[in-house]
């Protein structure tokens, strides 16, 4: 096992776990945004009677009639979300270990 040098350029024990851990954050990091988005989508069709469409993944339908309750009606695919989150979770830790790496070569010229 080495643990000189690059935490992402060797193949060593260390180097898979660091890995394994961008992985994980950034698939987090990708399931919080997708929720965020659906609930701040949520919350502006409920109050502004609004149709919002994230496409192929959901669809929030408010209705906002006088002398009714404000209501909502939320249409989505299970699949296309975790599509969504799997796209942004690669992509995601990409750029990281993209970013990483760059530092590497970067502080070994130094």
């Amino acid at each position: 096992m080495t643990t000189t040098g690059s935490n992402l350029g060797g193949s060593s024990v260390a180097t898979r776990a660091g890995v394994v851990l961008i992985v994980i954050h950034a698939f987090m990091i990708s399931t919080g945004l997708l929720l965020i988005a659906g609930m701040l989508s949520a919350a502006a069709a409920f109050t502004g009677g609004l149709t919002i469409t994230i496409p192929l993944v959901a669809s929030f339908q408010g209705s906002s009639e006088v002398g009714t309750s404000p209501a909502m009606t939320l249409t989505g695919s299970w699949f296309a979300a975790a599509v969504l989150v799997a796209t942004l979770t690669v992509a995601l830790s990409l750029l990281i270990i993209k970013i990483s790496r760059l530092r590497d070569v970067r502080s070994s010229r130094s």
